[in-house]
């Protein structure tokens, strides 16, 4: 109340807030709307649209429970993201191998049009789409040969659909108190050791699969999928001797399908999480960042990158919500915008910002926290789309690949639907929240019957239709 009152006091006298004590606990939520409204210039760069040309595969199973794991060497500030994230306190003590079994959270993928299908059927609950966030121990230089613990630590890594790849750039002297595995602040020396650790572990992961592969093939009857994978492999081997991630080789769908089985570490979508100091992160300059994003558009130039300061949100986060704003524009007066600042997320070279980025980009410019675009760029990463299945007892969305048939939505549901599939019938989410009625709509002709190749969109509602299972 004391604080509270000093806020309220004359402007000309306004006192500065002081940096708060930071305990452990991280009290923080985060909200993903998909309501488009005009996204502030300043937080993104404004990139060329996906090349039409450029085959690019997300190499990710279909599934309603998809994670990100939270990557990179020790003490550079993962777990404390991580609380911030998921409001879970794991250890974030100075040492390697601080956290050294996977700690799992799940966040829930907030979407207004779940809120209004529940108004609509009167349903008695809503469930969102999640997505889980693993806190993945620090992995260190040589841990694709086992060193500490880097094998089962490259295990985590499997077990994951994207990568929070998190690199330090806040400064070693303001922080004596957090040592550097490697003795000194390099955020291209480090990525480079993480991206090498994950490419050698895919190496040899290629080379025995290579080997069973060409042994099936000189059989006389050959499965045509065994072909499929072959030609994959044969790709993928020879971008990481090359030494290039196997997400930025050109495949075709049934190809890079034929890749998730296997469980390489560098075909996953990346989306590097730049953690700076809070003075860094305001003024959005640090004479680490030009240096590491050219690596990125580089190495990884389809990937997303986000200047992020885990310091300033477990701060943030400890400031009572009605005194955020105040607290906010006095730091931001302290560490204003540097003369020659850098946007906060930059999309890389084949992608612009989807409705998720957008809004979450909205609530970056209010909040000044980037915990909703980490959260919205993890999930839009993995190319996902969500679709809709509403009625009294629930209000629920699903999470499908973007190109995903009807067949393939249906098996996010229960593997059984995919099998004994017979039709969807399909309302668009225009459709129903113009009408209200799906009897109206069955008689206006909206509501349409779909087949085993019909391309699930974005926002549809489904009722799946299945046959007997066959004994």
């Amino acid at each position: 109340m004391q604080r509270q009152s000093k806020l309220k006091a004359n402007s000309l006298a306004k006192p500065k807030h002081t940096k708060p004590h930071r305990k452990r606990s991280i009290t923080t939520t985060t909200t993903i709307k998909t309501q488009l409204k005009p996204t502030p210039s300043s937080i993104f760069t404004q990139q060329q649209r996906h090349n039409a040309t450029v085959s690019k595969r997300i190499m990710c199973k279909a599934s309603s429970k998809l994670g990100a794991g939270l990557v990179g060497l020790p003490n550079i500030g993962k777990s404390l993201i991580f609380n911030c994230l998921t409001n879970q306190n794991v250890p974030s003590q100075n040492y390697p191998f601080c956290t050294i079994d996977p700690t799992t959270a799940f966040i829930a993928v907030q979407d207004d049009r779940l809120e209004t299908l529940r108004k609509i059927s009167n349903s008695q609950n809503v469930i969102n789409s999640t997505l889980s966030i693993t806190d993945i121990a620090g992995l260190v230089r040589g841990a694709s040969e086992g060193k500490g613990l880097g094998n089962e630590f490259l295990a985590n890594i499997m077990a994951v659909d994207a990568i929070f790849h998190l690199v330090r750039l806040f400064p070693q002297p303001k922080r004596q108190d957090v040592e550097h595995v490697e003795g000194s602040i390099d955020p291209v020396r480090d990525m480079e050791i993480i991206s090498n650790e994950l490419i050698q572990k895919d190496k040899k992961q290629l080379q025995i699969t290579l080997t069973k592969l060409q042994k099936q093939a000189t059989k006389a009857s050959v499965d045509p999928a065994a072909l499929t994978q072959l030609t994959a492999v044969k790709k993928a081997m020879e971008l990481v001797d090359k030494g290039h991630d196997i997400r930025e080789g050109l495949y075709t769908q049934a190809e890079a399908d034929s890749l998730v089985s296997i469980g390489l570490l560098s075909s996953k979508p990346v989306i590097y999480i730049l953690n700076c100091s809070t003075e860094e992160y305001l003024s959005q300059h640090s004479p680490l960042l030009a240096e590491a994003r050219a690596w990125i558009k580089k190495r990884s130039p389809g990937s997303t990158s986000i200047l992020f300061s885990g310091d300033w949100e477990a701060d943030l986060a400890l400031i009572p919500q009605e005194e955020q704003g105040d607290y906010i524009k006095d730091m931001s007066e302290e560490y204003p915008l540097h003369p020659e600042h850098h946007p906060l997320i930059d999309y890389g070279d084949f992608i612009e910002p989807n409705s998720i980025q957008d809004q979450a980009n909205e609530l970056v410019a209010k909040s000044k926290s980037m915990i909703p675009a980490m959260v919205a760029n993890a999930y839009t990463s993995l190319n996902l789309v969500q679709y809709f299945t509403t009625g009294p007892m629930e209000t629920r969305s699903w999470s499908i690949p973007r190109g995903a048939t009807g067949p393939e939505a249906a098996g996010v549901i229960h593997s059984d639907f995919e099998k004994n599939y017979v039709a969807a019938e399909v309302i668009t989410y225009s459709d129903m929240t113009e009408h209200k009625d799906e009897e109206a709509l069955k008689k206006l002709g909206k509501v349409k019957t779909q087949g085993k190749n019909y391309i699930v969109q974005d926002g549809d509602i489904i009722v799946f239709k299945t046959g007997v299972a066959k004994k």
